[in-house]
């Protein structure tokens, strides 16, 4: 502050010493001392401050890898990106908050994944359209981790559209179907690229007043099913062979097909040798 002080002083003192020679010496006292004004230091202006981070993107920066990916559930975290086990992330910031405060309001397409790209183990996709209006294709990669799809689209009466799921099942890790289409009144997409269901013990509920549905279902393997209680009921679109399903673990197979009324195949095949409840 003291220097500061001094500079200012000694640039007025030069001021006022030129103003005096011009009146007294003419232009040639004034040229000498408008010389020493500028050979006089000026103060150092300090460097600007560097720009700020860019915003996220994909591959750079990530948050924590704790994504849920419930879109209807409190869970849910908005501007969250799950980082790869290959360094990159997955933007999730297009995807919109959705918690018991504000049911049924997401409808926007999901963001494309990396290639090669594997959730965490944590993650979670049960409920994830849960009376939900979406209606957008579904294309989600590394579900190797996830055990769980009951309810996925339960109630999503709008959604008709493609739906793939890698890697789920593919470790054996997928034990549950619980009404994973149930309630879904529109949708009739094969199901070829839903996952590997060797492992699933539960397809209870499965396709519950899936109203619509009736494509082939060849691509579920039931070979450790425990239970198909109500598998098919009020599926009323739903006619296609299930002839190969294995069913030798199946306990109860209790209103499977209860009001699936259009249904007319040959059942006469399975193997129930363990059922304790083929009621309904």
């Amino acid at each position: 502050m003291l220097h500061a002080l001094s500079g200012f002083a000694l640039l007025a003192s030069a001021a006022a010493a030129a103003v005096g020679v011009v009146g007294a010496g003419g232009a040639g006292g004034a040229a000498h001392h408008a010389r020493l004004l500028s050979e006089i230091p000026m103060a150092v202006t300090p460097p600007l401050p560097p720009p700020p981070p860019p915003p996220h993107q994909a591959g750079l920066l990530c948050p924590p890898n704790t994504l849920h990916l419930n879109l209807n559930n409190d869970q849910m975290l908005a501007a969250r990106a799950v980082k790869h086990k290959g360094g990159e992330c997955w933007d999730m910031s297009g995807v919109a908050v959705m918690n018991g405060d504000t049911p049924g309001l997401f409808n926007r397409q999901l963001p494309t994944a990396p290639v090669g790209f594997e959730l965490p183990s944590d993650t979670i996709i049960d409920y994830m359209f849960y009376h939900s209006p979406f209606d957008q294709q579904v294309v989600l990669t590394g579900l190797g981790t996830v055990q769980t799809t009951a309810s996925m689209f339960d109630g999503a009466s709008a959604f008709n559209s493609r739906l793939s799921l890698g890697g789920l099942g593919s470790t054996g890790n997928w034990k549950n179907a619980d009404g994973m289409f149930q309630r879904t009144t529109s949708f009739n997409q094969p199901i070829d690229a839903i996952g590997d269901t060797q492992a699933v013990s539960t397809f209870e509920r499965m396709f519950y007043l899936a109203e619509s549905f009736n494509r082939p279902v060849t691509a579920l393997p039931t070979t450790s099913a425990t239970t198909m209680n109500s598998m098919f009921m009020l599926a009323s679109a739903f006619n296609q062979p299930v002839d190969h399903f294995v069913t030798g673990n199946v306990k109860t197979f209790f209103s499977m097909f209860d009001s699936a009324g259009r249904f007319n195949q040959a059942v006469g095949g399975w193997d129930v040798s363990s059922a304790n409840d083929m009621s309904g």
